[in-house]
């Protein structure tokens, strides 16, 4: 469904026309074949004032008064009795309607819910039946009902068989009506037909308005019909990507696999075996009791025998023997614990910390770059790695002291983390807006998602901070945009403060 605040950024951005358009005493936007009442309500929401969002015409009225100051933009708008934009939303809502900033304002709410579009061609018949009503006189209105009533009754007697005789040939009707008048107006009636009524494609592309005016009633009223959604133009989606239904299908396809081999595994394993004395890890002569005799009749091994030939009875009866003092390796280890659901050993959880970063193309940190600035601690542009693959996450190594190398899995896309791995993310880079945490874990409110995870905002040094950021616990991290031999310091405090974080609050995770 179309949104007027995204429509009017096209507009904005020389891709949209937009037009005014009376209808009925009121005025709409027309942008291409849809229009918006220019009251109607966007999702863009009044500083400081909950529930109440700014209108469409508003909006307009700011972007032509971008370049005005705002105190005689304040008093244009206020004289012709129109929404005022505030101070603190006018900055934020011109640069994203210029596309200096691809993500909407602030003051965007995903609640919001957009309103429907109105057809052009729906107003457009609006405006023709009340220019009709208008301009026609009543006399006229009464003569030309009852001209098409008139049109309706003979086609109705030319379409039976009132002016057929039993054996089916025409007769005349009245000295007026003859069979000759009939025929005439038959075929008048059907050329003016064929010239009002428009034959027109729809799903299948075989359908005739002709037959479904047939169907409807409206074969003599001459309305004129056009598709408006089929089943082509409802999949047409240019800001749409569908290529992670690609990854998906791959991940269901490799489970199928692995849920097969193991049924084959089971299978195969499901013949009935003779129990085993549980495995050692090595040798022990004391341990030579568990194996039954049929296990060592090949070797002609005697296990009642000691190393120096002497049986274990001829020792107990010696007179001046001592007990031999079984030593606590021989005892067999207790058993290792298995998954109760299929007999495999259980899978042993991950220490992998993970580090969350934003899924934002305006972000100085994505996944075209976290490598180099993670992991080679230099700063590179992401116009330099966007001709590159662009991976779903990226396992990078902390090389620390003493040559050791530990591994952080690294990736924009939170929304598919289990529990487990909620419990081993230990960073998070931030931007301004509060609606990224939406759907995250702590309810996505960013002062209980920063107690237990520590977060960082990455910019350029002289930039101006975003309002979000001052106010909330962040650590901040400024790189120059051409001092690039900075760039291990400053990025030095990020693992510097990210292990302290570990170290006090997951000691278990690997760092």
């Amino acid at each position: 469904m179309a949104d007027p605040l995204r429509l009017l950024c096209e507009h904005t951005k020389g891709k949209r026309p937009l037009r005014e358009l009376d209808c009925d005493g009121e005025v709409y936007y027309v942008f291409g074949d849809v229009a918006y009442p220019r009251d109607v309500k966007t999702s863009l929401q009044v500083y400081n004032k909950a529930g109440e969002f700014y209108s469409l015409q508003s909006l307009l009225t700011l972007w032509e008064k971008r370049h005005a100051q705002h105190t005689v933009y304040v008093r244009d708008v206020t004289a012709s009795n129109i929404q005022v934009v505030t101070r603190p939303d006018r900055k934020e809502i011109i640069d994203y309607l210029e596309g200096h900033r691809a993500e909407p304002p602030s003051s965007y709410s995903v609640y919001a819910t957009a309103p429907p579009p109105t057809p052009l061609a729906r107003l457009n018949e609006q405006r023709q039946h009340h220019n009709d009503s208008i301009d026609q006189p009543a006399a006229k209105k009464a003569r030309l009902d009852n001209d098409a009533r008139g049109n309706r009754l003979v086609g109705r007697l030319l379409d039976d068989t009132v002016g057929q005789s039993a054996d089916g040939e025409m007769r005349s009707l009245s000295n007026e009506l003859t069979v000759e008048r009939i025929a005439e107006l038959k075929n008048k009636v059907k050329k003016q037909k064929r010239h009002q009524i428009k034959t027109v494609d729809t799903i299948d592309g075989d359908f005739d308005a002709t037959d479904s005016g047939a169907g409807l009633g409206l074969r003599d009223e001459g309305v004129r019909a056009r598709t408006w959604r089929n089943r082509n133009t409802c999949l047409v989606a240019p800001n749409r990507n569908f290529s992670s239904v690609l990854s998906v299908l791959q991940s269901l396809q490799l489970r199928e696999e692995a849920i097969a081999k193991q049924k084959n595994g089971q299978s195969t394993s499901s013949a009935p075996t003779k129990p085993r004395a549980p495995q050692q890890t090595g040798y022990s002569r004391y341990e030579q009791e568990q194996y039954e005799e049929d296990e060592t009749s090949g070797y002609q091994i005697n296990t009642s025998l000691t190393f120096h030939g002497s049986s274990f009875n001829a020792i107990k009866s010696a007179p001046n023997a001592k007990p031999i003092a079984t030593p606590s390796a021989s005892k067999p280890p207790p058993p290792r614990a298995a998954d109760t659901s299929n007999g495999k050993p259980a899978k042993r959880p991950s220490r992998t910390p993970i580090i969350v970063i934003p899924a934002s193309t305006s972000s100085l940190i994505t996944m075209y770059n976290v490598r180099d600035i993670l992991q080679e601690m230099k700063y590179i542009k992401n116009e330099e790695r966007k001709n590159q693959r662009r991976e779903a996450e990226v396992l990078i190594q902390r090389r620390k002291d003493g040559g050791i190398t530990v591994p952080y899995r690294v990736i924009d896309n939170p929304m598919k983390l289990s529990n487990d791995e909620w419990d081993r993310v230990v960073a998070v880079f931030v931007q301004g807006p509060a609606w990224q945490f939406k759907g995250w874990r702590w309810n996505g409110n960013p002062t209980d998602i920063f107690s237990h995870v520590a977060a960082f905002h990455l910019k350029y040094d002289g930039e101006k901070m975003d309002a979000n950021v001052s106010k909330w616990s962040v650590n901040i991290i400024s790189l120059s945009k051409t001092k690039r031999h900075l760039d291990r310091a400053n990025l030095g405090r990020f693992w510097q403060v990210l292990e302290r974080h570990i170290q006090k609050h997951k000691p278990h995770l690997r760092y």
